[in-house]
């Protein structure tokens, strides 16, 4: 933040500056653009900076590309063919970025979006009926965990 602009976080506010840089990534899943008051964390400045979902989707690209390779890589390993359903868990996949990358890589499976609690549920099931199977070349649904990469 110091380099790119001239802020310098307290090691005593790297909390609430940890909590408001999340809620800003969340309000870019909603908002074309938001941003962060400085003086909240650098009280010798002022100013906002201000962030658009463009420059936050460029700035993950590197992991968005991380991510599409780590799906290949494991349908590759499990030799999996065919998908039924992608479910969709956890804070990463509300991002349209991550949306998007799931709709072009499988555009002719089910997308589940639903209530966390309900899909995690759902997949719960499709594990236990996965794990119970003698027969390994059953639906298998990628789930996704909110992870900090």
């Amino acid at each position: 933040m110091k380099a790119q602009f001239g802020i310098k976080i307290d090691e005593r506010k790297r909390y609430e500056f940890n909590t408001k840089s999340q809620k800003t990534k969340e309000e870019l899943s909603f908002y074309e653009e938001t941003g962060l008051a400085v003086d909240d964390f650098d009280f010798s400045c002022e100013g906002f900076i201000t962030i658009t979902r463009k420059e936050f989707e460029s700035m993950c690209s590197d992991l968005i590309i991380k991510m599409k390779d780590t799906i290949n890589l494991t349908l590759d390993k499990e030799n999996i063919k065919e998908l039924d359903k992608i479910l969709y868990v956890g804070g990463g996949c509300r991002m349209p970025m991550v949306k998007e990358l799931l709709e072009n890589m499988f555009p002719h499976v089910e997308h589940l979006y639903s209530r966390p609690e309900e899909v995690i549920a759902i997949g719960g099931t499709y594990y236990a009926y996965y794990l119970n199977s003698s027969v390994k070349q059953i639906l298998f649904s990628l789930l996704f965990y909110d992870a900090d990469v």
